[in-house]
């Protein structure tokens, strides 16, 4: 039975129908043809096909995938699509292995950064064992530099009284050279000017006068 046939014998209602499944069936035979997905009753032509596979309803604005008339996967190409479908349990979508690999990459940078934060506090304390070191050596080197200091003064002291008393001595041996010079001066001028008194025995000078003499009790000529 035709188009015309069952045009002349289906009442209006039916002929509607027979008609409007005609037209679909027809339509459904284009390459780029597909049916909303979504029940809105709309179809159209999807020019890029599988090429660009997101379909927007002209009708609903149901956005689906042409390739497999289904509310469009976000996040995952229609391979992925097809590799979750085959095997839901053990897929792993692109995003999921970017996902993973920007984990990876976040832990190894959180080590990297841990191991470099480790490094810098060890170093952190290494510089500041070494200034302690340096400041201890330094205060060693004042404390010896003062101590030093303190044992040059005394040094010092000690050598100039040393050499106070070398001159104190010194002059002491002069003066005793000297007392000793005069001394024995005197007791040859003594000698040379003076005759022993005949009876106490100590030195008399005559200076003037005759050559009597009279010492105490004892007349002496």
């Amino acid at each position: 039975m035709g188009y015309e046939d069952v045009e002349q014998y289906a009442d209006r209602e039916t002929f509607a129908k027979y008609s409007d499944l005609a037209l679909r069936g027809a339509v459904s035979q284009a390459p780029d043809f597909v049916w909303c997905p979504n029940g809105c009753g709309s179809g159209q032509i999807h020019e890029s096909g599988n090429e660009q596979p997101i379909v927007t309803c002209g009708k609903c604005s149901f956005k689906f995938c042409f390739r497999h008339q289904v509310r469009w996967h976000e996040q995952l190409t229609c391979a992925e699509y097809d590799s979750l479908v085959s095997d839901p349990e053990n897929f792993r979508s692109r995003i999921d292995i970017l996902n993973e690999e920007a984990e990876k990459l976040r832990l190894a940078e959180q080590l990297a950064r841990r191991t470099q934060e480790e490094a810098d506090r060890r170093l952190a304390q290494s510089l500041m064992a070494a200034e302690q070191r340096e400041e201890a050596e330094r205060q060693a080197r004042r404390e010896r530099a003062e101590r030093e200091r303190r044992e040059e003064a005394e040094r010092r002291r000690l050598q100039a009284e040393r050499i106070a008393m070398q001159q104190q001595a010194e002059k002491m041996r002069m003066e005793a050279v000297r007392k000793r010079d005069e001394d024995e001066l005197s007791r040859i001028t003594v000698e040379k000017t003076t005759k022993p008194c005949p009876g106490c025995k100590w030195p008399i000078e005559k200076n003037a006068g005759c050559s009597h003499m009279t010492y105490a009790e004892t007349p002496l000529i």
